[in-house]
């Protein structure tokens, strides 16, 4: 497990963590995992870079540069002045060694660590259906793209990536009742 930042907001359904590294988030789909009297399993579903003082947003400073990483060599302190967040869907808890597929009691608390999952944390997870239920009723945005980046994060878990797509496939059907345009979608973008 890699530790990635802090959670810096919460709430009963997500949460969001600042990076300690510049650009050094999860990939959207990523499953990630918080300390804390209930560690918290999420889902990215969305990451940004901007400025520590939202007041204050970046402006251009590449025009006389020939690339784009002269930009932060010629100008150190914007290592100091930008930070990446990322936000996580919450899926899951455990309590004790027992992993739910529910909200936990209470959110991660500001300042938990997150991890990135190792497959000891990450396999079981991929193999309950539920998680997919929890991501497509859920009303964030670009969802889809979520979806088929969590589900192509699990095929390295998988035996039979064919027999785990049609699972998947099953469930979506089952989750997204009368839209199947959408599950259509999903499922095409796990495969490209």
């Amino acid at each position: 497990m890699v530790r990635l930042g802090d959670v810096i907001a919460t709430s009963t359904g997500t949460f969001t963590a600042q990076c300690y590294e510049l650009y050094h988030s999860p990939a959207l789909g990523d499953l990630v995992k918080t300390n804390g009297h209930y560690p918290t399993f999420g889902v990215v579903y969305n990451i940004y870079t901007g400025g520590l003082d939202p007041t204050r947003k970046p402006t251009a400073r590449g025009q006389n540069e020939e690339k784009e990483e002269d930009v932060y060599n010629n100008n150190p302190q914007l290592k100091h002045l930008l930070r990446t967040d990322f936000e996580a869907i919450i899926v899951g808890h455990k309590m004790g060694s027992e992993m739910l597929y529910h909200l936990p009691p209470v959110p991660p608390p500001i300042y938990s660590f997150v991890h990135t999952c190792d497959e000891e944390d990450t396999k079981p997870i991929i193999s309950n259906m539920s998680v997919l239920r929890t991501l497509a009723t859920s009303n964030l945005e670009a969802i889809e793209e979520v979806i088929s980046a969590y589900i192509r994060n699990g095929f390295k878990y998988q035996l039979d990536n064919t027999e785990f797509l049609k699972t998947v496939g099953v469930h979506l059907i089952s989750n997204l009742p009368g839209e199947l345009k959408k599950v259509e979608y999903i499922l095409k973008r796990v495969t490209r």
